[in-house]
């Protein structure tokens, strides 16, 4: 067979290796498009996690994730609360409709919109923010400063709402940056420095009590001094012999 031939055989493999290839990737697209629909989730849920601590002049991200087990548009509004206590000092909510955020004692801007100032954290909002939806699902993504000192007892609640009325509650301790001290905090602090500064009290006492007493040799010699400046003692007259009998 000659060279001209060789090539045509050659082609002919390239060509066929090219269509099997071919044929593989429709397959494997046919079957990428023939999976099921994710399942639907049993129940309304909602969950949340933070980057970062809650520190005064410190930023945080918070990603919320809530979920409907009709679809992402049977999602009315998912809204995060500060908790102290048991009270509210601050409340974020986002509303899935129009896609709009507000904070406590502000009027709603768009998400991703101009930045919303709270009293403990200030929503910074713009092209840091994020809103996916999927076929049961929303996740908000957004960045926070802290713009005053939070207690380090508060607590993170969330709350997602449907349009049915229906609720889905999350309630979790967040991490504080130098947050201040509870009132049980304070006084455990305060006992331990009670009774800290009794004992340094005490041990500074007794080394100046130590520094104050002489040492041995101070004692020795004193003593010594004390014994050259009496007088001498007469010797003592000795009596008669002892009688033995």
């Amino acid at each position: 067979m000659g060279p001209i031939g060789r090539m045509h055989r050659r082609s002919a493999f390239t060509a066929a290796l090219m269509l099997a290839a071919l044929v593989v990737w429709q397959a494997g697209a046919a079957i990428a498009l023939s999976l099921p629909h994710p399942e639907p989730p049993r129940r309304l849920t909602v969950q949340a996690t933070m980057k970062g601590k809650l520190g005064n002049g410190r930023k945080v991200n918070f990603r919320v994730v809530a979920t409907d087990p009709q679809s992402w548009f049977h999602l009315k509004s998912v809204k995060m609360s500060l908790l102290l206590h048991g009270f509210t000092i601050q409340d974020v909510e986002f509303f899935v409709g129009d896609q709009t955020i507000n904070t406590t004692g502000l009027s709603r801007v768009k998400f991703g919109g101009r930045p919303l100032a709270g009293s403990f954290l200030r929503i910074i909002n713009g092209n840091t923010s994020r809103f996916v939806r999927q076929t049961f699902s929303v996740t908000l993504t957004f960045w926070a400063k802290v713009t005053e000192s939070i207690p380090g007892d508060v607590r993170l609640r969330l709350l997602a709402t449907d349009q049915d009325g229906n609720t889905s509650r999350a309630t979790d301790r967040v991490p504080v940056f130098n947050g201040l001290l509870s009132w049980g905090m304070v006084a455990l602090v305060g006992g331990a420095m009670l009774a800290l500064g009794g004992f340094l009290g005490r041990t500074v006492t007794s080394r100046r009590y130590r520094q104050r007493e002489p040492s041995i040799w101070q004692i020795l010699e004193r003593r010594l001094k004390e014994q050259r400046a009496r007088p001498p003692t007469p010797v003592a007259v000795l009596g008669a012999p002892e009688r033995v009998g």
